[in-house]
């Protein structure tokens, strides 16, 4: 099993570690910062000993099931980090990895935004069902089922309502289920507690103004995007 040092401490830049297992350009180690894609993240890119990580990704061992309403989780177990190229080290040897650090405090902003915009979203349209959501560096998106086109001044609402929460520098609160060991806990005072375990900023300070942009991405669905502004 990979230790991931992402859940205790989501800024973690650099570290060192040694290696599990190699199959061609796919790394294993025993512990790293890489966060794997996964719960609608995008995984870290970076460099293991100079040589670029291209994506990272997890194996898992299982699911928990959920007694509070949530769907079942899956539980990750290895971090598998993708090399651009077959490595020249080896299982045993010791390597230094770091991630691209501009890119993932990117997705760490806008995850929680997208968190924030979810709430909001769903009082201000009453919106009742997601089909979706991913996040990357340039923005998160949030498939929701609904008749017809979601309203321009009701986004616009919302989106002044996001900014407002944002504004406010409140805490962003991350802590592993007391009940359920390996599911995470994203919180943000005024708004319900999500199971999430992604990487995020300390302060919705952090993350700055963004903008929301409607889409249609199929019969049935309305998406609302989330950018960062600055």
């Amino acid at each position: 099993m990979t230790k991931k040092l992402y859940y205790e401490d989501a800024y973690m830049k650099e570290f060192d570690a040694k290696v599990l297992k190699v199959n061609g350009n796919k790394v294993i180690l025993d512990q790293t910062c890489f966060y794997p894609w996964g719960g609608g993240q995008i995984g870290d890119t970076g460099e293991i000993n100079g040589i670029k990580v291209v994506d990272t990704q997890k194996t898992t061992k299982g699911e928990i099931e959920m007694n509070d309403g949530f769907e079942a989780k899956p539980i990750s177990d290895e971090v598998i980090h993708i090399l651009e190229r077959e490595p020249g080290f080896k299982v045993g040897d010791k390597i230094h990895g770091k991630i691209d650090w501009e890119r993932r405090h990117r997705i760490m902003r806008l995850h929680s935004a997208a968190h924030i915009t979810y709430y909001v979203a769903v009082d201000v349209f009453g919106l009742k069902e997601i089909k979706g959501s991913y996040v990357d560096d340039k923005k998160d998106r949030l498939d929701f089922v609904h008749a017809g086109r979601l309203d321009p001044e009701k986004l616009a609402e919302t989106e002044s309502k996001v900014n407002e929460v944002i504004s406010k520098g409140l805490e962003i609160k991350r802590f592993e289920n007391p009940n359920h060991k390996g599911i995470w806990v994203w919180k943000v005072e005024g708004l319900p507690e999500m199971h999430c375990g992604g990487t995020h900023p300390k302060s919705t300070g952090e993350i700055g103004k963004v903008r929301l942009k409607r889409q249609n991405p199929g019969a049935g669905l309305e998406r609302i995007e989330t950018y960062l502004a600055g």
